[in-house]
């Protein structure tokens, strides 16, 4: 999906000695599938690291097999010069410094997301986020941003938005319009109530006991399960292709890939969709069986394109000969890609940033929101505890149907107390909660939606 020739454009930088220096925050599970294939790709190198708990970025680069001397630089000048990679725990040294020209934000926190969007801006550095969370949040307001600053901020390649956002680039440059599009992830009905116990583990197919001695966080399993984070991602896409919400949120229909044409089609022709041109997630399971029952031919970790010809015979013809999986009409038909690489395919992002001066995903539109729902109750006096917590789950939404309810992103929910009485399944409002005034996240968030709603006219 991405450009050719790539490769042989990174060797060359390697050979003239214009080698393309990374620094990364955030140095957990996903940075670790992309720093064990580092050694492998020319023209690349981690200058440094930046990570709270410096320990922590020590034991992933072992866990690699790093040598310690590979990890041992005491600046990142002596780092850019050797090879090697300088650890620190204050993330505004990397924007600070001239031997690093990119940098991937692998957080996942959205605060964090925006002080780090504004230093990649203030001191002109392109930055790659990992930290969709934060892009669901305030992306469209950022991008704007970097394009006023003469930088790129780009979704990251391993990451499912930046596959899905090639996938849909694709499509319509064949000529395709796109009906829907999307991905597979688990769904067992009631679970956008979820809390994050022990359970969620289990659900994953994890011991529970081994889940806890890895220090695996249960908020962060269940916002996989609770449908927070299947809206965060179709939530970004949408807003990089300008694509849509589907009516009512996210659905999770059973469907193998042959289904994917006959189900994301207009409810006219036999279809689900009462919006074309949408953003949906599919279940690769039967959601009121559980997880355990299996649709044929669907994929975990898939995700798909359904695509929409006219009514010309030769259109048809040629998509029939093509053997996509076609719909009833043969005017529906999908393109799918069954995996998800994860951080093992990020060294595309930064290759493509550099050598052709374009993001791998963009935030270029605010079409869409991930919004606040409680999951239970909630009384004046409890405080929110964000994504796969116990009070609320995201849902995604139209942008101007966001708006319009004055609704609290999911992203920036976390600490914020509820001032009002709310029932299980309610949208959580800016008026139903108390929040800090003068945080800079919450600030841009505020700037953002008084933007839109100027430019959308509500």
């Amino acid at each position: 999906m991405q450009t050719t020739n790539i490769y042989e454009e990174l060797q060359k930088r390697a050979e003239e000695g214009k080698i393309i220096r990374l620094g990364m925050i955030g140095f957990g599970r996903f940075p670790s599938t992309f720093i064990v294939q580092l050694d492998r790709i020319p023209g690349m190198q981690l200058v440094g690291v930046a990570e709270i708990n410096p320990a922590r970025a020590m034991k992933t680069c072992e866990l690699v097999e790093w040598p310690k001397e590979r990890y041992s630089a005491k600046s990142f000048e002596e780092a850019a010069k050797n090879g090697s990679t300088c650890i620190v725990d204050n993330a505004d040294l990397l924007f600070q410094s001239d031997f690093i020209d990119i940098i991937v934000d692998a957080t996942g926190n959205p605060y964090a997301g925006v002080h780090h969007g504004k230093m990649a801006c203030k001191y002109h550095k392109d930055l790659i986020m990992v930290n969709i969370e934060c892009m669901a949040a305030v992306g469209p307001i950022l991008n704007r941003m970097a394009e006023e600053a003469g930088i790129i901020i780009s979704y990251a390649y391993g990451d499912q938005p930046a596959k899905l956002c090639a996938m849909i680039d694709w499509a319509r440059t064949c000529g395709f319009g796109i009906e829907a599009a999307g991905e597979w992830r688990p769904y067992t009905i009631g679970d956008k109530q979820l809390p994050p116990t022990d359970e969620v583990f289990r659900r994953f197919g994890y011991d529970v006991e081994e889940a806890h001695r890895f220090g695996m966080n249960p908020k962060g399993y269940c916002s996989f399960l609770d449908n927070t984070k299947g809206a965060i991602e179709m939530c970004v896409v949408a807003n990089a292709t300008n694509l849509s919400a589907p009516e009512g949120g996210l659905h999770y229909y059973p469907a193998g890939y042959q289904d994917l044409p006959n189900i994301l089609r207009p409810v006219e022709v036999g279809g689900k969709l009462t919006r074309s041109g949408v953003m949906e997630v599919c279940a690769p399971n039967y959601p009121d069986k559980g997880v355990s029952a299996p649709v044929p031919n669907a994929f975990r970790a898939g995700m798909y394109v359904v695509m929409r010809t006219d009514e010309r015979p030769m259109m048809k013809d040629a998509v029939i000969k093509a053997w996509y999986p076609m719909d009833s009409t043969k005017q529906y038909s999908a393109y799918m890609f069954p995996v998800h690489g994860i951080g093992l395919e990020l060294g595309l992002t930064p290759a493509i940033m550099s050598i052709l001066r374009k993001p791998t995903g963009a935030c270029k539109y605010f079409s869409t929101d991930v919004v606040s729902i409680t999951k239970k109750d909630l009384q004046p006096g409890e405080i929110l505890d964000g994504e796969g917590g116990f009070c609320a789950h995201g849902e995604f939404f139209t942008a101007e149907e966001s708006l319009k309810l004055g609704a609290v992103p999911m992203g920036l929910s976390g600490s914020m107390k509820i001032i009002k009485p709310l029932k299980q399944g309610q949208v959580i409002t800016w008026d139903d909660v108390e929040f800090d005034t003068q945080n800079e996240a919450i600030i841009l968030r505020r700037e953002m939606e008084e933007l839109f709603r100027k430019e959308k006219n509500i």
